[in-house]
Formats: structure tokens, sequence, C-alpha cells
């Protein structure tokens, strides 16, 4: 799920990723992760600039990622994002 509760698929997410504009940078700002047997949870915080970094444009997001270990490596199964609380 995105900020706005809009689900992705693989299709979605191939379109966006193909399509300009994207950001300058992405800065991770914290990760927790927790491992639970096979099971890892991960939630992090981020700063995204860009495309213009002239025009100040920063979108800070909290995320929220699910693994799975299998034999081949680990997996991502589930991952969600959101804006920020407002202070």
């Amino acid at each position: 799920l995105n900020s706005s509760g809009k689900a992705y698929d693989r299709t979605s997410i191939l379109a966006d990723i193909t399509r300009p504009p994207h950001q300058t940078s992405a800065h991770i700002d914290s990760i927790k992760v927790q491992v639970h047997g096979d099971v890892a949870i991960a939630l992090g915080t981020e700063t995204d600039t860009g495309p213009d970094p002239a025009k100040d444009e920063v979108d800070h997001r909290i995320w929220l990622d699910t693994w799975k270990q299998t034999a081949k490596g680990w997996k991502l199964i589930a991952s969600s994002e959101m804006a920020p609380p407002q202070k």
C-alpha cells in the first residue's frame, strides 16, 4: 500500500518506476529489523528529494516491509508506506 492507501501490483510498480520524473535522492533515516524464525519485519523512515532539488520537493515516509527466507534467499512478501503523522 502507498501513502494514499492504493494497493500496488507488479504491473503498476513496473509502470511507476519506468515513468519519469523520479526522485533525485532517497535517504534511509532509520531502520529497525526484527527477525522471527524465517520471517523478518523491517520498519523504517526515509526522506526522498526531487526530481528537482531546486524546488525543495521533499517527501518523508514511514514504511513497513515483511520478508520471508526461502531456499533462494530473502523474498519481500508484503510492503506498505505512509506519510508520517503531522506534528
